[in-house]
Formats: structure tokens, sequence, C-alpha cells
């Protein structure tokens, strides 16, 4: 499926805007896709209070809209980067984007053996890149703001806050929702 070559998982495929049920960070991020203002957005909070789902959303209008989108799992990126390395140029198309989505950006730094100054630079490359071109960038992860900089560093937590709307997310766990839809 199209959606599949965005990034955007199955299980969001027949979700809207009506199904997250925050109007007041729903209406700020179907305000920025409506838009279509060029604006990195940090999508954080706790475990399935929908911040991948409302991505996916957005990501699924922005494409339907015209734009080259992708969202992909932050280990999956490390692994691109690291395939650049031999060759494989999949990593820079990634990063050329019109639209990127990195999600459970925290997930790689805190289960993988994957030393931090490789997550460091390849968080740091991907973001400054982005940045410096103004291509949108939206980021979902379950940390605290303010642990961003104890996590990687605070040279990259500058750089997020400084550059990106910042929506926490606080609401009801999607998760169990989802699952017992699923069942």
């Amino acid at each position: 499926s199209l959606y599949i070559a965005r990034g955007i998982w199955e299980v969001w495929h027949d979700k809207n805007w009506d199904d997250f049920e925050d109007k007041k960070i729903r209406e700020i991020v179907r305000n920025v896709v409506k838009t279509k203002e060029r604006k990195n957005l940090i999508l954080y909070g706790k475990n399935g209070t929908g911040k991948t789902m409302l991505m996916n959303v957005a990501f699924k209008q922005l494409f339907h809209d015209g734009f080259n989108v992708r969202i992909i799992d932050f280990r999956d990126l490390v692994r691109l980067y690291t395939k650049s390395f031999h060759g494989d140029d999949s990593y820079y198309e990634l990063i050329d984007c019109d639209y990127l989505g990195i999600d459970d950006l925290d997930k790689e730094f805190k289960k993988s053996g994957a030393g931090s100054d490789m997550i460091n630079t390849v968080l740091d490359y991907t973001l400054r890149y982005r940045f410096q071109r103004k291509l949108p960038t939206w980021i979902t992860f379950n940390l605290l703001l303010s642990e961003v900089g104890t996590v990687y560093n605070q040279h990259i937590a500058s750089l997020i806050k400084r550059s990106s709307q910042l929506l926490p997310f606080n609401g009801a766990d999607y998760g169990e929702k989802l699952v017992k839809k699923l069942s």
C-alpha cells in the first residue's frame, strides 16, 4: 500500500482526526497540516497517549495533499544511517522528504546496545540537516522534556527546544482502546 511505503502503520490506515480525543492538541496539529505550515513538532508524553496515532493521521492528510512524507522508527533511522557507510542512499533519500516523522525517539537509546556516540551523531546530523533546510520534522517520544538533555545531550535538547513547537500529551491510554478494538 502507498501508506505502508510512507511508514504509516496499517493499524492507523482507517483512523481520522475525530479518533483523537484531545481537542486542543488535535486542533493545533490539524491547523499546522491545514495551513501547510512548515513547522517542527515535538509530541511527547506518557506511553499510549496518541502521539503516534495523531502523527500518522496528520501524515496521511499531508500525503493526500501531495507531500512526500515518511515516518520512521528511530531505531530504523539509525540502521539506515549506518547502511549509508556502505553506499546505500536510502538514508539520504529519507531525510530529503517534505515531512519526516521520527517515532519513538527514546527507545533506541534506552534499549539498544548501540553506542551513545553513534545515536547522538545520527540524531544531531538528521535534525541539523532538516532544520537548516526548513524541512519539517515531527518527533514522538515518551520522555519528559527535561530528560532529553540527559538521555541524549544538552546540545541536542537545545536544538530541539529552540527549533520546534512542543506539544505535551497527557491524555488517556489509546493503546488499551486499540487492543480492545483489535481483539
